[in-house]
């Protein structure tokens, strides 16, 4: 598993949320913006926990991928995250590949 570095735009130490890298605010503002019914707040937290655990997993096996190559530029593209889907069992099933 990644670890995460906390964001420094912290409201408080005790608000919920705080170590979301994606923006909470901006996923409940999608899901109330394009959907029909009520969404309670802590299913926006939920979604977006949800949206950067896999974000992590999609990144930490691009790079692992990337760096096992022993190449130059640690930089990933979109063939390198294609290729990290495509080589992981887990996320080909999760994205549906065949």
């Amino acid at each position: 598993m990644v670890k995460h570095q906390k964001s420094s735009n912290k409201k408080s130490s005790g608000s919920k949320g705080r170590d979301m890298l994606i923006n909470v605010q901006a996923i409940h503002d999608v899901l109330t913006q394009t959907t029909e019914v009520q969404v309670q707040p802590i299913a926006s937290v939920y979604l977006t926990a949800i949206l950067q655990f896999i974000t992590a997993e999609v990144i930490e096996t691009a790079l692992n991928s990337k760096l096992g190559q022993k190449q130059e530029s640690t930089t990933l593209n979109t063939d390198d995250i294609n290729k990290a889907i495509q080589a992981d069992p887990d996320l080909m099933r999760l994205f549906n590949i065949t």
